[in-house]
């Protein structure tokens, strides 16, 4: 299977600025919530998972999934068995080890946006840790509305989501 990048996939556009870009999705959102139309200038995909979550039923005002997950024990089996557990290595490699002085988080899910492995800087992952993303949590839109696990698996193919 070949996975061809577009630019519809990344969460801005070369050169936007990111403050700018957060202010315009909050508020975005927030018109979106009061008026339940979907709003301009927001990417389909977004408007798209906005609506799919509020139908499922997910509360856009919480922070995180509203399932627990899986637990240790369960986890620790489930993860053993997936196909993942092979090329995590590989992962590691080449994504978290080069990054370890810079701020970044990397989760490796499974089909159903199930968090297996959440890796990255101490700072990052307790800030992730806060709303949720953290190992064994179910991230697909029906448990935790738009973002960017949930979101990919629900379209089957990659994304970015920025958050406002």
């Amino acid at each position: 299977m070949t996975v061809t990048y577009a630019a519809s996939y990344a969460a801005w556009p070369p050169g936007t600025d990111p403050d700018l870009l957060r202010r315009d999705v909050a508020r975005a959102h927030e018109e979106f919530l009061s008026t339940g139309r979907p709003p301009r200038p927001v990417r389909d995909v977004v408007r798209d998972s906005w609506q799919r979550s509020l139908r499922g039923g997910v509360d856009p005002e919480a922070d995180g999934p509203r399932s627990p997950g899986l637990g240790a024990a369960e986890l620790r089996d489930y993860r053993r068995q997936h196909p993942m557990a092979a090329v995590l290595p590989v992962v590691r490699s080449l994504l978290v080890e080069p990054a370890q002085d810079s701020d970044q988080l990397v989760a490796v899910g499974d089909e159903h946006a199930r968090l297996l492995w959440v890796e990255g800087t101490p700072g990052l992952a307790a800030r992730a840790e806060r709303i949720g993303f953290v190992e064994g949590a179910q991230w697909a839109e029906d448990a935790a509305g738009t973002n960017a696990p949930g979101t990919a698996v629900a379209l089957g193919r990659p994304l970015q989501i920025y958050a406002g």
